[in-house]
């Protein structure tokens, strides 16, 4: 009787897929600080320090605003523009309640939107946000990323939930971070 002989194992191919797995590794070791640290930047409510930026981050305007007078990012997720007074004209101010959303672009990008915020407008007392998870911003993709501590992306509110009680609302709803929506408005 004759012996079967193995399949021949084709080294070469073997060697290449080592050689790449190490490459992946070594780039991965070398960099992944730097990852870590990108992230961090980006994503930790840490970034700001803010007694140590605050100063510059005052900008006084009177009247109209000139967008040329934001300085370059120093780090900071926000500045302040005029000691936060707004600059509304007589014509801005008024009693009557309303909210405005423009519609969506031919993107499905939102546009403007502002309101009159009073209790009228408000939650009632004890009402609970609904569910806004059908709704798909433009740039919406979402992921879970572990190492950043779970999902990066945040449906974001342009009015906040607790000034409109908009819930589903996709001319309200914008695609942010995280960082973003939940760890920096808790300043505000």
């Amino acid at each position: 009787m004759k012996r079967k002989k193995g399949k021949k194992r084709d080294w070469k191919k073997e060697l290449i897929v080592l050689i790449i797995t190490l490459l992946i590794l070594l780039i991965y070791n070398n960099y992944s600080s730097e990852i870590e640290a990108y992230a961090t930047n980006y994503f930790n409510v840490n970034v700001v320090k803010e007694n140590s930026v605050k100063e510059n981050l005052n900008i006084k305007t009177t009247g109209s605003f000139n967008l040329d007078n934001i300085p370059e990012y120093s780090g900071s997720p926000y500045i302040i523009i005029n000691d936060n007074i707004p600059n509304f004209s007589n014509n801005d101010y008024t009693k009557e309640e309303f909210e405005f959303y423009s519609d969506l672009d031919e993107l499905g990008r939102c546009g403007v939107a502002y309101a009159n915020i009073c209790k009228e407008i408000q939650p009632k007392i004890g009402e609970e946000r609904g569910n806004i998870s059908s709704i798909h911003p433009s740039g919406w993709k979402n992921k879970n990323y572990k190492k950043l501590g779970g999902f990066i992306y945040n449906r974001c509110h342009l009015i906040g939930w607790q000034l409109s009680a908009e819930n589903d609302n996709p001319k309200n709803l914008i695609t942010g971070t995280k960082y973003m929506n939940v760890d920096r408005n808790v300043t505000f």
